[in-house]
């Protein structure tokens, strides 16, 4: 007897072969998906653990930099002590060393003095860290932030630290300040004071060229220390940025007691991880 039907069964198979063939594909292509996925999230989690390494590193040895009388404006000392970057090529910036104008106090603001500096300085007058220093903030922007974080004692964001590093300061803005404490021959003694700082020097080196007293309020706007500084390199093709802030010491507002990490950015092109 003859059987009909049997002229289509390879067809059949065929198409039932092809079919699990193309499912089994796709299955295979969406494991390897998946894993290159899994693998690159890894690597992502592997380059970000020895990033945040790299920076609590750089955190442990800046603390060095407490001893230091002076942050001079060629960051030689800096350098010297964060061996972690060794190798690395990053840059470092001051961040603090002029006017935070939101904490700043409109009747400082508007001194001739700072009215003209900002006259010339407008666009990059502007800082962008600073604490947060009651002697030249407006009664109102403390209140706002202690109700902002619902309590009064906000230190280290309130301090008396000086907001200015003289070192990292321009000729104008040095002889705006002078200017705001009417100190007399402010342009002479900028330009005595420029050729002071090519070297290490301390307050009452300052005060000496000023002819003021150590005590004078001039040094509770300005010091030889920075309060915020920015780091940036580069590692596995990431770019990072590490800002450190200087804490001061709770009975010396001049003094400092450690450095805390308080901002970092890791990016890599338009992505940040």
């Amino acid at each position: 007897m003859i059987n009909n039907e049997s002229g289509f069964s390879t067809p059949l198979a065929m198409t039932v072969i092809f079919s699990l063939s193309v499912i089994v594909m796709s299955l295979s292509l969406f494991v390897y998906a998946s894993q290159r996925k899994i693998i690159s999230y890894e690597n992502k989690i592997e380059i970000r653990n020895s990033i945040d390494l790299l920076i609590s590193e750089m955190e442990r040895e800046i603390q060095g930099l407490k001893e230091i009388k002076c942050d001079t404006d060629d960051d030689h000392e800096i350098k010297n002590l964060l061996n972690c970057l060794t190798g690395y090529e990053y840059t470092v910036c001051d961040v603090s060393t002029g006017l935070k104008r939101k904490f700043i106090s409109d009747r400082i603001l508007c001194d001739k003095a700072f009215d003209r500096y900002l006259s010339m300085h407008d666009e990059d007058a502007d800082v962008s860290y600073a604490w947060v220093n009651p002697q030249f903030a407006d009664e109102k922007i403390i209140e706002d932030l202690q109700k902002e974080h619902k309590k009064e004692n906000l230190f280290p964001l309130i301090n008396s630290f000086p907001l200015m590093n003289i070192y990292r300061m321009n000729d104008d803005l040095v002889k705006a300040v002078i200017d705001f404490y009417r100190i007399e021959e402010a342009e002479r003694k900028t330009s005595e004071l420029r050729s002071l700082l090519g070297r290490e020097c301390e307050i009452k080196d300052i005060a000496r060229v000023l002819e003021i007293g150590e005590g004078h309020p001039f040094f509770d706007l300005v010091g030889t220390k920075t309060a915020f500084f920015e780091f940036c390199f580069e590692k596995d093709e990431y770019e990072v940025k590490a800002v450190f802030a200087a804490v001061p010491d709770v009975n010396d507002k001049k003094k400092i007691s450690r450095y805390m990490l308080i901002d970092k950015t890791v990016m890599k092109k338009e992505s940040i991880i």
